[in-house]
Order: C-alpha cells, then structure tokens, then sequence
C-alpha cells in the first residue's frame, strides 16, 4: 500500500478502485509526448475507473502538456463531463 496522496500516482488510482463509485462523468486526455511517467498512471486509472463503471472519455493524442492542447480538447471535455445527464 502507498503511504499517501504525495507518494506517487498510485495512490490516487488506489483510491477509486477501493472506494464506491460517484456519480461522475470523467474526461481524460493524455499526450504521447508526456512520456511513461504520465501515460502508464493514466492508462492504470482509465482501466480502474471503467472497471468500476465510470462514465469516461479517454484520449490519447500525439501531442505534450501545453495550451495549444487543451485549447483544442476543452469543448470536447466539457461536452463529456457537463454535457451529459448524471445518474
């Protein structure tokens, strides 16, 4: 077990596989370009939360973490997280 949230990313992904599902909507959206360091975690994550029965948009794009990204991708995470009934 992960001694806590600064150990490392596992500890957040942990948390939801051991905790009961929210009622959530949940984009993801990841750049190959960022590396293992952030696509493995958020590959783990995806699977965790889809296996918990989320709602979740995953994207993986040929890009990095920069705002020419999230200026093309924040219309379609706000259609999946805000645009959709809640349970």
């Amino acid at each position: 077990m992960n001694a806590g949230p600064d150990a490392d990313m596992g500890w957040l992904i942990e948390q939801y596989a051991l905790r009961p599902k929210a009622p959530l909507n949940i984009f993801m959206n990841v750049g190959r370009w960022e590396g293992s360091l952030m696509l493995i975690p958020n590959r783990m994550m995806h699977h965790v939360l889809r296996a918990k029965g989320y709602d979740v948009a995953y994207r993986e794009y040929t890009g990095g973490h920069d705002i020419v990204q999230w200026r093309a991708t924040l219309p379609g995470a706000l259609e999946a997280t805000i645009g959709r009934s809640r349970e």
